[in-house]
């Protein structure tokens, strides 16, 4: 289904911010896949039907893997700062 995906936004992380985030998009309508290592959060995730990558969102190929290239737009919500700024 991912590589499917095209269009959609992509929220690398869903701690408290990333969580925020996504509620949003979700409710304007927008297709939305989250990139996140937490293998709770995956899980819960998963349980939603919201479609998720596990992995470390500072990787190229884990990016590659959310279907970058055909994605609208990303928000980085990570923890660290210098990671956010990073890809920005």
């Amino acid at each position: 289904m991912i590589e499917r995906m095209s269009n959609h936004e992509i929220a690398c992380g869903y701690g408290r911010m990333g969580r925020t985030v996504v509620e949003e998009l979700q409710r304007v309508g927008r297709d939305v896949l989250v990139v996140e290592r937490s293998a709770d959060r995956v899980r819960t995730l998963q349980e939603q039907g919201v479609p998720v990558v596990s992995g470390d969102a500072t990787s190229e190929a884990t990016l590659l893997g959310a279907n970058i290239a055909q994605a609208r737009g990303l928000v980085s919500c990570l923890n660290d700062d210098a990671h956010n700024i990073y890809w920005s």
